[in-house]
């Protein structure tokens, strides 16, 4: 099994002024206002079996250490993915960011935050037998790792 992560779409909306702006003047120069922004990313995790057996009871494991989705669908453990089968999960990444508009974020990438993202992908073949992907994005590149033991720093 494996993971890819693909960007669909990235925003930054103008959600208001910001309290640091200088108004000692009466009023804030546009140009210069300092305005704050929601920096949205909306991702697209594609899971994939390649694998000619069927991986039943597919279960995503995100670190609770680290900064994730603020939205993810959900994989159902329930269905089974069959050779070739394919799940996509939609998930959000976003956060708050306070500067001029010239200055704000502008991305055709995955966020920063997504570099060293971790993911553990656990599964069991028809016998019963737990595998795992260990999933990770570095320098633009999704890293799958597999592995008969779940590793230690799953948590």
């Amino acid at each position: 099994m494996t993971i890819e992560s693909v960007m669909e779409k990235f925003e930054s909306q103008p959600q208001g002024l910001s309290t640091k702006n200088d108004i000692s003047k009466g009023y804030i120069d546009g140009e210069k206002a300092i305005q704050i922004f929601l920096v949205s990313w909306t991702i697209r995790l594609i899971i994939t079996n390649n694998s000619p057996i069927t991986a039943f009871n597919p279960k995503l494991h995100i670190k609770k250490n680290q900064i994730g989705f603020t939205l993810l669908n959900e994989l159902s453990e329930y269905q089974p993915l069959k050779e070739g089968d394919r799940r996509e999960l939609k998930g959000k990444m976003s956060f708050f960011e306070e500067c001029t508009g010239m200055d704000r974020t502008h991305s055709d990438k995955l966020p920063p935050i997504f570099n060293d993202f971790f993911i553990l992908l656990e599964y069991k073949n028809q016998y019963k037998r737990t595998f795992y992907t260990v999933y990770t994005y570095k320098d633009n590149k999704d890293i799958n790792v597999f592995r008969k033991m779940r590793p230690n720093n799953s948590e």
